[in-house]
């Protein structure tokens, strides 16, 4: 400031310089101040440049700044419609796999629960064959059960039973008479009959027909073999059942 105001009038200065202001004409002072405004101005539109170019400056970072913020801002706006994107497709596969599974677990389940209904359809048809089976058995031993007691009606037969109607081989009336004189086993005409019509052993003659039954006869006479009628293997158990009867009757009487 002080340089540009010495070349514009130089002599002025250094007088202004030596003299401190004083003894300076009204007209040097009018200069001097003249000068001054001029210098003044110039200082003032030197720092509003500045401040323009400051400004523009700063308008240029700002303008930088915003650009930079814009393109920011345009980048995570674009990764976040990326990260929606690729989520909604995923949640897209995912629910398109759980539809999967929902259907293939359905259709298991289904198939179980045919399966059951078809394995009970079996079963009960089975029970109901079975059942069938069972009716024709039954009935076949009915009618064999029916045919025997009209044989057996019909055959001048006494059947030995027990007091609970399980029934031994049956038996001729000679062929009591013969066991009685061979065995000493007491069967008279006049004992009471039960409503069945069928004899009773009393206690005094269990041991009697239990030895009877146990006695091996490995020889018999001619007479005797003629009418004795041999047991069917069906009968065999029912004569175990007999001496298992008779045996544990004799025990209690005996006690």
């Amino acid at each position: 400031m002080h340089a540009d105001s010495l070349m514009t009038s130089p002599e002025l200065w250094a007088k202004l310089v030596a003299t401190k202001g004083v003894g300076l004409t009204e007209t040097e002072q009018e200069q001097i101040v003249k000068e001054l405004d001029c210098e003044r101005a110039r200082n003032l539109k030197a720092q509003q440049e500045l401040h323009r170019k400051r400004e523009k400056v700063n308008r240029g970072k700002e303008m930088m700044r915003e650009r930079e913020k814009k393109a920011k801002e345009d980048k995570m706006a674009a990764e976040m419609e990326e990260r929606q994107q690729r989520r909604k497709e995923e949640l897209k596969i995912w629910f398109e796999k759980k539809d999967i599974e929902n259907r293939e677990r359905l259709a298991r389940e289904r198939a179980q629960i045919r399966a059951l209904q078809d394995a009970k359809r079996a079963k009960k048809e089975r029970e109901r064959e079975r059942q069938e089976l069972f009716d024709k058995e039954r009935e076949i031993r009915l009618r064999r059960r029916r045919g025997r007691r009209v044989v057996h009606k019909s055959s001048p037969m006494t059947v030995l039973t027990l007091s609970g109607g399980v029934a031994s081989a049956p038996v001729i009336g000679s062929d009591l008479e013969v066991r009685k004189d061979h065995h000493g086993l007491n069967v008279g005409k006049t004992e009471p009959l039960f409503p069945e019509g069928k004899r009773q052993i009393g206690p005094q003659s269990a041991g009697a027909v239990n030895s009877m039954l146990e006695e091996p006869r490995t020889q018999l006479d001619t007479e005797e073999s003629s009418y004795l009628v041999p047991l069917p293997r069906r009968e065999t158990a029912r004569v175990k059942k007999l001496k298992k009867f008779f045996k544990s009757t004799e025990d209690a009487f005996a006690t």
